[in-house]
């Protein structure tokens, strides 16, 4: 689990963007012009992907986001847009 990675240099966590792409029992895919507050964003093409949390905007267009830029810029509050190999997902039961 996450909470047992206490070192902040290491890189141990169990779950990647390979993990949210496919619809499952908690997750699904839902369509980029119905996404709600706290609805994500994800990808992943060959190994290489990310995920952000969607706060407001167009789907398709710029919108309000909090993502992990990576251990330099932590956890940042974004307006940003997102190319088309983005798909939305949502939480499965919300």
């Amino acid at each position: 689990m996450p909470s047992t990675n206490n070192v902040m240099t290491a890189d141990s966590h169990p779950y990647g963007t390979i993990h949210f792409v496919g619809t499952n029992s908690l997750w699904s895919t839902i369509s980029r012009s119905d996404v709600k507050k706290g609805d994500a964003l994800v990808y992943n093409i060959n190994g290489a992907g990310h995920i952000f949390i969607y706060e407001s905007g167009d789907g398709w267009g710029d919108m309000w986001t909090y993502e992990a830029r990576g251990c330099a810029y932590g956890i940042v509050h974004n307006l940003r847009s997102a190319g088309p190999e983005f798909k939305a997902i949502k939480r499965a039961g919300w």
